[in-house]
């Protein structure tokens, strides 16, 4: 079991889940927190788990949910450097670091593979050991999309299955891309 800090206020269904939150996987469907558009950082890392206790001191004391994800966001930005979301993808492509760390495949008219650059991006940035990239799939289509490592290990590190939403999450080990999740 592992145990998550949820970094945005989603919602499922009519329940409502805070920035701040812990969230255990042994207790909630993690991929369907995903999947409504959540972005969830292992516990373990100190910057997000003080931004945590500070946001759901704020929660508790009744400060607009809004300012709870701003706490997270920043403490995740520092710790991250940025954790922009990038443009969306709907067809096969190659995605390099700098092109956003969050992405979201929706519209797909075909099945995808989408590459896991590890050249620089229009920024210059590469990426290192440690980084991390995520992939929500929001669409339910009738086409699969398949991850690929673009590193020098090559290979089909996870494929989505039809019809259904989905989520992926890589990390960079200075060389090759690796499924996390």
């Amino acid at each position: 079991m592992a145990t998550f800090f949820l970094i945005n206020n989603i919602r499922i269904g009519s329940q409502k889940l805070y920035a701040g939150s812990l969230i255990d996987d042994g207790n909630r469907d993690v991929r369907k927190i995903r999947g409504a558009g959540g972005v969830l950082i292992p516990s373990s890392n100190a910057s997000i788990a003080a931004a945590a206790t500070l946001a759901q001191k704020m929660r508790r004391r009744g400060v607009p949910e809004q300012a709870l994800s701003d706490v997270m966001e920043a403490a995740l930005g520092y710790e991250h450097e940025v954790f922009p979301k990038g443009p969306n993808i709907s067809a096969t492509a190659t995605v390099q670091w700098s092109d956003g760390l969050r992405r979201v495949i929706t519209g797909l008219a075909a099945n995808a593979t989408i590459t896991l650059g590890v050249a620089a991006g229009a920024d210059g940035r590469l990426p290192v050991a440690g980084k991390r990239w995520q992939f929500t799939r929001t669409d339910t289509g009738a086409f699969t999309v398949a991850f690929v490592n673009g590193g020098p290990g090559a290979g089909t590190l996870k494929t989505l299955a039809v019809s259904v939403i989905g989520f992926a999450e890589f990390e960079f080990d200075g060389t090759n891309w690796e499924l996390v999740q």
